[in-house]
């Protein structure tokens, strides 16, 4: 969530706005020529606004259109993948489409596109959960550059979590995650220890997730514990093959 660095080479380097900030790679780079970027270096990040799954240019282009940013394709990827709380699929109602080519015509902006398209009542409780999310990583366009306008239009990102705590920035929205940071490990141990078991989880799998959670907090959380928790929690020690039906 909060990385204090990052693993780059010169593309990312440039791609990222980091040039300045690292004026001894960029130097070793013109020096290499093509070959540079095949070297990767381990950086320490001047600010926060780099750092972390989140703002990684992968899944920013991921979860982006070819032509712009989606904050609700991202908001719903970071339920789904980051806090294993998917959205439910949309209501089985009429809503317009968001063409983004009549509402760049119109002169709204992305947030004032998702806001007119977000009017039914049946998308909203959807909605307040998946577009504070995406919207906070808005400063990051369709390839995960850096920017501060959006065409004309100054970049809001801003937002209200689902537990009320509110935010302006990157570094805000990182801060209001780390608040109830509960959420994210509870996620991300879900995520693992279906992996381990081979199946989706049960809710009768809830108490066991507790547990690991409860059980790394001692180590606070290293990943090394959570795969020892899981090991030696009674579903993964417990698993059996399925057998194979008889010819």
């Amino acid at each position: 969530i909060d990385a204090r660095y990052a693993w780059l080479n010169h593309k990312l380097i440039e791609h990222y706005g980091l040039t300045e900030a690292f004026p001894k790679q960029v130097k070793e780079a013109k020096r290499l020529g093509p070959a540079a970027n095949s070297r990767w270096y381990k950086l320490p990040l001047p600010d926060r606004t780099r750092g972390g799954v989140l703002t990684m240019g992968a899944p920013l282009v991921l979860t982006s259109t070819p032509l712009r940013t989606s904050p609700v394709f991202r908001g719903a990827w970071m339920l789904e993948t980051v806090f294993n709380r998917p959205p439910p699929p949309p209501p089985n109602v009429t809503i317009p489409p968001l063409d983004g080519s009549k509402a760049s015509a119109a002169g709204l902006s992305v947030r004032q596109q998702v806001e007119e398209h977000r009017r039914n009542p049946a998308c909203a409780s959807c909605h307040d959960r998946m577009d504070p999310l995406g919207f906070a990583l808005e400063n990051f366009d369709a390839v995960g550059a850096w920017r501060i306008e959006d065409g004309k239009h100054a970049v809001d990102p801003s937002g209200t979590l689902s537990h009320g705590r509110s935010f302006t920035s990157v570094e805000q929205f990182k801060d209001a995650l780390l608040a109830r940071r509960e959420e994210f490990l509870r996620g991300f141990v879900e995520h693992l220890l279906s992996y381990a078991l081979g199946r989706k989880l049960e809710y009768y799998d809830a108490p066991v997730v507790k547990q690991i959670v409860s059980n790394s907090a001692a180590g606070n959380f290293r990943f090394s514990d959570i795969v020892g928790e899981i090991v030696k929690s009674v579903p993964f020690r417990t698993i059996q093959d399925q057998e194979l039906p008889k010819q």
